[in-house]
């Protein structure tokens, strides 16, 4: 009972610090914004594979859940998610066993790939602005 008493303090706690918030609506409607695009990326990623592009958009929430899991697995550079991608797609869509691994890898890949464009482009546009700030 402490420890469970203990979680649920935290979780009110939590959502205490979201009301308090100046713009809590505006909140809600960012998380919102940024999960749809978690599961609009996933379903154009199981779209620009031929062994996944039959699955609809209903099958990036269930990347979601996989990937979720996978963070949970105490594995290096997301390994753990790409693991648990390839398991449920075996698992819940009956891809084979090379198929989810292929897709599981090129998921990885792509979220890597994708980390390292994006950080580059916002770390010079930090630069930038931190130029603009010195020399004002």
């Amino acid at each position: 009972p402490g420890k469970i008493a203990g979680l649920l303090s935290g979780f009110s706690k939590g959502l205490k610090t979201i009301f308090a918030l100046e713009k809590p609506v505006l909140f809600f409607i960012y998380s919102a914004g940024i999960w749809f695009c978690y599961m609009l990326s996933g379903y154009c990623l199981l779209q620009s594979l031929p062994v996944t592009a039959h699955m609809g958009f209903g099958s990036s929430i269930s990347l979601l859940i996989f990937a979720a899991v996978g963070i949970a697995i105490p594995l290096p550079a997301g390994a753990g998610v790409w693991g648990a991608i390839s398991f449920g797609l075996q698992a819940v869509y009956a891809l084979s066993a090379k198929d989810a691994e292929t897709f599981g890898i090129f998921n990885l890949a792509y979220q890597n790939l994708f980390s390292i464009i994006v950080g580059g482009i916002c770390y010079l546009l930090m630069m930038i602005e931190i130029r603009k700030m010195k020399t004002t």
